[in-house]
């Protein structure tokens, strides 16, 4: 395991946003969306979202006949559990890519604000660096690891997204200097909401933001699109839920904090509602039916990010009761004082029974917080490396969209970054998932995406980089051919504005 990541060294120990920090605040602000989405997304992809029905009945039906079931028993209990599955890992997975594409909102705003306050963000090279990574500020401070899907990682979202202050105390963070700190998310977007409304903030929209209207976001793609019991899609983002804002002045500034919060958070319940938003006072999961303020656009229709990962985290614990019942075995909550609530506490104890009942049936075997240099098999370095340098080039290309207007602007953006989000940078996620090696300790795991920075060299383009990379990839594993054209088609943005004359070297601000 790596050592614990260091948060950005952007501030000192103030805790309240002013005239001085806020420059740092706003950029701490973005970089705590750009810290979710690796985390997010190596969970996604650990998930088989559409396993074969047939070959799940088969393995069900064994295990049940093994669990002393009659062939009867098994067959129509087989039948019923690979019907769960089915649904379960198609909801999970568009569930929590609904969430990442929304933090790729959030990103998008918090840049606005900068843009038209202080000046260009800083999206390129700030994904942590190493595992476990911790939300720069955040107390008390706790270990976010790139894991699959599990209790463990689902409670983990939930602290990051909890809009209650946590009970549990974190881990040490080694640090330097410390940023602004705060014990939740909304808590420091509100001191940034707060200060935007003052006298001190100069507006300038006339600089080169994204803005509503061009398409540049989208609540929903196939792959936030879930099919329920009666094969019936659902859509998990709302319409109405939020889109980019154009940061013209003090309330559009404001209104883009808000809708931040609010999709993560959820709504603020009104006093003496009985609602509760977060977690249990005692740091357990919440989940009795019905308490939980759950939505965050006008009609109600799309939950938060919080209640969206308290679903899939109960959901997850139904299941795992069933199955280990339909097995012969009884599931007791270790950790959980009262049954009656349905609180349950205790996600690393839940995992053990997890993996040996449920998950095994549609989540991958991928290991937890790895780095390219892991992989001992050479295809599958240069699988991931690629991957890599495409995840980079996203945020690369994010940024240069802030150096551009119009149709040059579009066309980076609709051309670039959407065909490499949604397609090439999903399909190579995909192949290399379906990869395998043999790790230093001997066992066997399905690869996965680590997510890394690639760090492009100033000797050629970071386009053409690309283009190398594929192909060193393509000669080691064939089976991503079908990418070509798309890597020869995106858009060439060049690393000069990050050049420093002077020195001859890229300068990266922060």
């Amino acid at each position: 395991m790596n050592a614990p990541s260091k948060a950005p060294l952007l501030l000192g120990n103030d805790s309240v946003v002013n005239k001085e920090n806020f420059p740092q605040a706003i950029q701490q602000a973005i970089e705590i969306e750009i810290a979710t989405i690796p985390v997010y997304l190596y969970t996604y992809y650990s998930i088989n979202r559409n396993p074969n029905q047939d070959e799940l009945i088969e393995q069900l039906t064994a295990d049940l006949l093994a669990a002393g079931k009659t062939k009867e028993e098994a067959s129509t209990l087989a039948q019923e559990l690979s019907a769960d599955i089915m649904v379960y890992a198609n909801r999970a997975g568009a569930l929590i890519m609904s969430v990442v594409i929304e933090e790729m909102l959030h990103m998008a705003l918090s840049s606005n604000i900068k843009q038209a306050t202080v000046g260009q963000p800083e999206l390129l090279y700030k994904t942590p660096t190493s595992w476990p990574a911790y939300l720069p500020g955040h107390i008390p401070e706790f270990p976010i690891n790139r894991s699959k899907l599990s209790f463990r990682s689902l409670y983990t979202f939930l602290q990051i997204e909890s809009p209650d202050k946590l009970k549990e105390p974190g881990t040490e963070m080694l640090l330097a200097a410390k940023p602004i700190e705060y014990t939740t998310i909304g808590e420091f977007y509100s001191q940034i909401e707060k200060y935007l409304g003052s006298a001190d903030v100069e507006y300038h929209p006339e600089r080169p933001q994204l803005i509503p209207g061009k398409g540049y976001y989208t609540n929903n793609t196939i792959d936030t699109i879930y099919y329920n019991r009666e094969h019936k899609p659902v859509f998990t983002n709302a319409e109405d839920s939020g889109d980019l804002i154009y940061v013209t002045d003090a309330e559009s500034a404001i209104a883009a904090m808000q809708e931040i919060v609010e999709q993560g958070e959820g709504h603020t319940p009104e006093p003496g509602s009985g609602l509760t938003t977060g977690l249990n006072a005692n740091g357990t999961v919440n989940c009795a039916p019905g308490n939980i303020d759950d939505t965050d656009d006008p009609s109600g229709d799309e939950e938060s990010h919080f209640f969206k990962f308290n679903q899939v985290y109960c959901d997850l614990h139904k299941y795992l009761h069933k199955f280990a019942h339909a097995m012969g075995k009884e599931v007791c909550d270790v950790g959980d004082q009262d049954a009656s609530a349905k609180t349950y506490f205790d996600p690393a104890k839940l995992d053990e029974i997890n993996d040996e009942f449920f998950t095994k049936y549609f989540v991958l075997n991928v290991p937890e917080n790895p780095s390219v240099a892991d992989y001992t098999s050479p295809a599958v370095q240069k699988v991931a490396t690629l991957t890599n340098a495409i995840y980079t080039y996203i945020f690369l290309m994010s940024e240069d969209c802030y150096r551009r207007k119009g149709h040059t602007q579009y066309e980076l953006f609709m051309f670039g970054i959407h065909k490499s989000m949604i397609f090439i940078l999903n399909s190579l996620c995909g192949e290399l998932t379906g990869m395998s090696y043999v790790a230093k300790d001997g066992k066997t795991y399905n690869a996965a995406p680590t997510f890394e920075d690639y760090h492009f060299a100033t000797s050629s383009s970071p386009k053409s980089q690309l283009i190398e990379l594929f192909n060193s990839a393509v000669g080691a594993y064939d089976g991503i051919a079908y990418l070509g054209q798309r890597i020869h088609d995106l858009p060439d943005v060049p690393l000069e504005p990050y050049l420093d004359k002077e020195k001859g070297k890229l300068s990266f601000a922060g």
